[in-house]
Parts: structure tokens; C-alpha cells; sequence
């Protein structure tokens, strides 16, 4: 009954939304333009044994242990993805595995209820399909409960779900009770699930697979920094000659500047800013000049480490933040106090005493580290009381190293829950 209104209502509205609303938003035109890529696609798979759909870079990093496995398996996948962020990731898998992957950009302006090309409920041909974290489309909803055997949800979480209106609580209850599994991100979510949306724990476990994913960066961090920064290893030296206590400021925004004022003098500190963007790099140099502290920008094709420069180090390369945090003994992760804190499982796996701001409540994550091991994370809404553990000598510890023991050592058990394989590469 739910899919049939929404088609109903999605025809309704078509006009409006695939011929007007490009007219007046380029976000929206953009959004054509990227879904129409689906017609310049021919896979060489006609009928896939399990599906996916993936919204983000996050939620590929959660599946991907899951897909990678059934690949090593000979095993004929597809995925639907819905942002343009992950397009260069699913090429990239699909030029690897071309008689093994199908993949389509799911149909969100341009939804045809009645069209093959442009509805996922009729592309699809798996009979078993996996959702992540909520992304309950209606035609997801549709073809996973009415088409399949298995269905199943990934990463699972009822985070925010107090915050929810009426409708929107009813809809996301309706849509947990049609999975046959539900992998939930942590014991504290499994339980909100059985409490909150009245399910069966018998189909519930709890794990998170970006865990295995960290690792498996992590172990390769060298190999990923002489490629990316050839320089890292004069860095690393510079960083013990000081002989201070190492901290990063991982996904660093520019309002939280004045942590760097009080905190670079006793540590050697390194910052790696959440937006690289011209405009934000300009804004995050004005305020170092402005409260004359010292600060030295890294870049890629730098030429060499200043041996005798004593300050702040602003890294300005992309993609190696989870492999610098191995660098480091401490870590602030930013956006606590903004909307919600960035990614803490990547210090906390990389040996990191995690320090964040208060806004944790949308982060799966930092539950699930405090379950295990909450002397190594710790939130403040106090900036003075944040300042000051930054500049507290810590004790290093290697609890991380069991945290991560036991998620690979469940890992195949899992696999084997899911009917999906029994092991991973």
C-alpha cells in the first residue's frame, strides 16, 4: 500500500520535478545530468546473486568487507548508489571485477515508477539485498521485502530517532520489521532497535564493519604516505627531536582556532582542516597571522621539513588523515562544536587518546568505542577543560590492538550469519 502511494504521488508530481525544477535549481540539473549516466552503461552482468545500495563514502567503506567477500567468491554483485561522491569508487570496483559487478545511479529526479531505467524495484534481479545505516527508499523497501530472501540492513542505528516526527517514526518502525537481519553498529543500538522499533533480537548482531576496513588501511599507512607525502618520515623526526607530546587536530574547523592558541606552546601540533578549500585555507592563515603564532604549511610537493621551525603544522594534502593519526599520541576531532564530530574510530584504531567537543549525540561511533574502552574517548563541552587535557601528559595504551582482535576474529562467523561467505581477504 506504501509503494503504491508513493507512486502515485511520484507521477503525480514528475512534471514538476524532472522538467521544472532543473530549470530554476542547478543542484537539481546536476542531479539529471549525473543519473543520465545510467543510459551510457551496458553491464556485462544480466542477473546478480546479491545487491546493495550505497548513499555515501561511509556507507561503501561499512558494505565493502561484505561485497569484496562475495567477489573473492566468484559472485555476481549489484549496486545501486545514490551520490556522486562514490561514483569514482564504484567505476573503479566495476573496471576490476567486469564480468562480476552491475551498478546503477539510483533514479531520484528522474524516478519512473513505471520504467525499468529509471526504478530500481525493476532493475534489480538479486534475491538477497542489503541496505545501509536508513536509507529506506520506497522501491528499496518495496523490492527487498516482496522480491527477496534475504534482506538485510547494515550498520543499523536509531540515532535521532526521538528526534523524528510522527510519520517519519511510523515509516522508519514499518521499514525495520520487513528485514530478515539487521546488523546493528553497536550493543547500545541493538538494543534501542528491540525497545524503541520492536524487534526480534534473535535477528539482530551487532558489528561494524568500517572497523576491519581502518585496519586494513592502517597496516598499509607507510606504503600510503610515501606515495602521498614523501616526505612524512623527515616530518615523523622532526616531531620526536622536539620532544613534546604529539597532538593532531583531525577534520579541523576554522571556529574552533582559539584550542590552538592555548594548546601549541606544550604539544607538537599538527592540523589537518575538514575543508580545503581556498576560501577556508585563507581564513585559517588570516587567524594565524593575526594571534602571530607560527605556523608552517605542508603541501605535497614540498621539498623538505624546516628542522629548526617550532610551531603549528597545517597539512594541506588530501586523503591521508587516518594515516597520520599513527603518528600521533593524541587526537581532537573536530565538529563537536558544530553540527556533530567527525569519524573517531580512525585515531581511536590508530593508537590515539580521543578528545572531541560535546555534539557526539549523532555518532555511532563514539558509542561504540565508549562501550569497549571509554578511558580512551572523552567528550567536553568545556573548552578550558578540553585545553587543559590536551596539555596533560596521557598514558599510552594498546587497548585498540584487542578492540580490533575481536572484530576480525568475528568477522567470518558473521559472514556466515549473513549466508553471504565465510571468509574475507
Amino acid at each position: 500500500m506504501i509503494y503504491t502511494l508513493y507512486n502515485i504521488f511520484r507521477i503525480l508530481i514528475y512534471p514538476l520535478v524532472r522538467y521544472i525544477a532543473p530549470v530554476v535549481s542547478k543542484k537539481v540539473k546536476a542531479r539529471v545530468n549525473f543519473e543520465h549516466q545510467n543510459f551510457l552503461r551496458q553491464a556485462a552482468v544480466e542477473h546478480a546473486h546479491y545487491a546493495f545500495e550505497i548513499s555515501s563514502e561511509g556507507e561503501y567503506e561499512q558494505v565493502f568487507p561484505v561485497i569484496e567477500s562475495l567477489l573473492l567468491q566468484d559472485k555476481a554483485v549489484e549496486i545501486v548508489y545514490s551520490s556522486d561522491s562514490v561514483d569514482s569508487k564504484i567505476k573503479a570496483l566495476a573496471a576490476k571485477y567486469p564480468h562480476q559487478i552491475r551498478a546503477q545511479i539510483l533514479p531520484i529526479v528522474g524516478y519512473r515508477p513505471w520504467s525499468r531505467m529509471h526504478n530500481s524495484a525493476r532493475w534489480l534481479t538479486a534475491d538477497n539485498l542489503f541496505l545501509c545505516r536508513y536509507d529506506f527508499f520506497p522501491e528499496l523497501i518495496y523490492f527487498g521485502s516482496r522480491k527477496t530472501q534475504n534482506f538485510v540492513l547494515l550498520s543499523a542505528t536509531m540515532k535521532n530517532f526521538e528526534n523524528k516526527n510522527f510519520f517519519a517514526k511510523v515509516y522508519f518502525r514499518y521499514c525495520l520489521k520487513k528485514f530478515t537481519k539487521i546488523v546493528a553498529v553497536s550493543q547500545l543500538e541493538k538494543e534501542r532497535l528491540v525497545s524503541l522499533a520492536g524487534i526480534d533480537p534473535t535477528k539482530i548482531e551487532v558489528y561494524d564493519f568500517r572497523i576491519v576496513q581502518i585496519e586494513k588501511r592502517l597496516n598499509s599507512y607507510q606504503q600510503t604516505l610515501d606515495e602521498k607525502w614523501p616526505l612524512w618520515r623527515d616530518f615523523q623526526a622532526q616531531l620526536r627531536k622536539n620532544q613534546k607530546p604529539s597532538a593532531i587536530f583531525g577534520s579541523f574547523w576554522n571556529h574552533d582556532f582559539s584550542l590552538i592558541k592555548d594548546v601549541y606552546q606544550n604539544n607538537n601540533l599538527c592540523i589537518v582542516p575538514h575543508k580545503l578549500g581556498e576560501k577556508e585555507l585563507t581564513e585559517l592563515r588570516n587567524l594565524f597571522v593575526k594571534n602571530q603564532i607560527a605556523y608552517r604549511e605542508i603541501k605535497a610537493d614540498d621539498q623538505k621539513i624546516d628542522e629548526n621551525f617550532e610551531g603549528v603544522y597545517l597539512i594541506n594534502i588530501k586523503g591521508i588523515l587516518c594515516e597520520l593519526y599513527k603518528l600521533f599520541d593524541q587526537a581532537y576531532v573536530g565538529g563537536g562544536f558544530g553540527i556533530s564530530i567527525h569519524s573517531v574510530l580512525e585515531p581511536y584504531i590508530a593508537g590515539c587518546n580521543v578528545l572531541v567537543g560535546p555534539k557526539n549525540h549523532r555518532s555511532s561511533e563514539y558509542d561504540l568505542i565508549r562501550e569497549y574502552d571509554k578511558n580512551m574517548i572523552e567528550s567536553f563541552s568545556d573548552r578550558d577543560q578540553l585545553v587543559k587535557a590536551l596539555n596533560n601528559k596521557i598514558e599510552i595504551s594498546n587497548s585498540h590492538e584487542d578492540f580490533v582482535y575481536h572484530y576480525r576474529g568475528h568477522l567470518d562467523a558473521l559472514l556466515m550469519w549473513l549466508e553471504v561467505g565465510d571468509k574475507l581477504a
